[in-house]
């Protein structure tokens, strides 16, 4: 969850071997360091190491008592990288309840990697402010959704755009529109195949050409360091560079019927990736 974190092991006596660790979540585990786990000779407290409260990396001592492995506590980890014209760039971030107003955290993004992290509850909603040197105040709100158990982990992209970079873009994006009126079906070119945001079938002359329905989760013209890897347990994900100069970040599974594209697209959502859409490539 980041940092050091406290793991317990169950040993299998009927198999005579240890299971898997599991991580035993939230509120002994943050995304500081936890660690020096120590049980009282009683059994009745619980003793490790924190650096969860001081901000600087400095250790306490906390305790709590036992509770039931079976009955994790459910934590959501929020990464969110904050991007000025497309670079990963530092920014003053407050995280606040949105029910309550109430000022969680304040925190800097790294000027290197534009990442930072916070733990959130499951089943909640969060307004993240954002500051960044040069720009207005921006506001997003983050959705949490329940978890019973277990820790999972939301990426989130805050993005800041100079008029300059806006302009430039839209220019880009005029051209490419240009080149996607061209239907180009070629065996030896990896081009776009173009069809209908509304249409649910692809013609046959479409799909013997290699068009497929795909469920893109992002496309870039600096793509940086992009981080998917919390797609994973949905499905690989297929880096592909085109000739614009564009970087697009597709789903690895390909459909002929784009309702079964949508299922895929629901399922990146809920994993944390909001705007997950189709498009049709090969």
């Amino acid at each position: 969850m980041g940092g050091y974190d406290i793991f317990y092991i169950k040993y299998d006596s009927v198999k005579g071997q240890w299971q898997d660790p599991v991580n035993m979540g939230y509120p002994i585990n943050t995304t500081d360091d936890d660690r020096y786990y120590y049980i009282s000779k009683d059994g009745d407290w619980w003793y490790f190491s924190s650096a969860r409260a001081s901000g600087e990396n400095l250790h306490d001592i906390y305790r709590i008592q036992p509770g039931t492995f079976e009955r994790l506590n459910a934590m959501i980890l929020l990464v969110g990288t904050v991007y000025v014209d497309e670079v990963e760039s530092s920014a003053l971030v407050k995280i606040m309840d949105d029910k309550t107003g109430d000022v969680l955290a304040t925190l800097i993004a790294d000027s290197t990697s534009g990442e930072f992290v916070y733990s959130l509850l499951p089943g909640r909603q969060y307004k993240i402010s954002l500051l960044a040197d040069g720009f207005s105040p921006k506001v997003e709100y983050v959705e949490v959704p329940e978890l019973t158990e277990g820790v999972t982990r939301i990426e989130h992209r805050f993005d800041f755009y100079t008029m300059g970079f806006l302009k430039r873009r839209q220019d880009s994006m005029n051209l490419q529109a240009e080149i996607d009126a061209k239907v180009r079906l070629s065996e030896e070119d990896d081009a776009i195949c173009i069809v209908e945001k509304e249409r649910d079938q692809l013609s046959e002359s479409e799909i013997e050409a290699g068009c497929r329905f795909r469920v893109q989760v992002g496309a870039y013209r600096n793509a940086g360091k992009i981080k998917y890897e919390f797609l994973r347990s949905i499905g690989d994900v297929e880096i592909k560079g085109y000739s614009e100069g564009i970087t697009r970040y597709l789903m690895g599974q390909k459909f002929t019927n784009r309702q079964e594209a949508e299922v895929l697209r629901q399922k990146c959502v809920m994993a944390g990736q909001w705007d997950a859409w189709i498009t049709v490539r090969r």
